[in-house]
């Protein structure tokens, strides 16, 4: 049973890096679940036995992404100007972890945050983020202003905005936007 479960995982993994790969040659919506199959190796068949259709497979790839983001994350949004040493260096950590998953995962990021994807997903991505924040300031008893709202999305898309232009550009560590974007953070609070 277990041997199944790899072939399974590793036959859709197969499919997910062809739909990737190939959005970098085309737009999403013009890509066939044949030219998928194609550039994965295996029959149409093989496809329908794991998705019923192209945007399935999407949206299974968008939650897997924002999933292993969370994953990653489970504290760096209850940063605050008085966090302890030791918070910000686990935020630190957590940010940087974060970082190298997209870094190392750049033609996914950059794919599922361009036009060519889901125009969707940068939505689903500014709505995790808000949502994480939204609960940080209520754990910390934080009052929720009128303007609140604005602040967090302000730095939800900027957070994103910055992540997008550092993978086009690569001239910095991870490490060097970690402390970029917590200063940042700090400093809007």
């Amino acid at each position: 049973m277990g041997e199944n479960l790899k072939k399974r995982s590793r036959t859709k993994e197969r499919l997910k890096t062809a739909l990737i790969s190939l959005c970098g040659k085309k737009a999403y919506y013009d890509i066939t679940i044949q030219e998928i199959c194609r550039q994965a190796g295996l029959y149409r068949s093989t496809f329908y036995r794991y998705y019923d259709t192209k945007d399935d497979m999407l949206r299974e790839i968008e939650q897997e992404y924002i999933d292993d983001v969370r994953a990653l994350t489970p504290n760096l949004w209850r940063l605050h100007p008085d966090s302890t040493a030791e918070e910000m260096e686990q935020y630190r950590q957590e940010l940087t972890a974060d970082l190298q998953y997209h870094l190392e995962r750049k033609a996914l990021t950059r794919f599922l945050m361009s036009p060519a994807g889901d125009i969707n997903f940068y939505n689903k991505v500014i709505s995790s983020i808000s949502s994480q924040m939204y609960r940080n300031y209520q754990h910390y008893g934080r009052p929720l202003e009128k303007k609140t709202e604005y602040v967090i999305l302000y730095i939800a898309v900027g957070f994103i905005s910055t992540i997008d232009r550092w993978l086009k550009k690569e001239d910095c560590s991870p490490e060097e936007i970690t402390d970029l974007l917590i200063s940042l953070m700090l400093k809007i609070f």
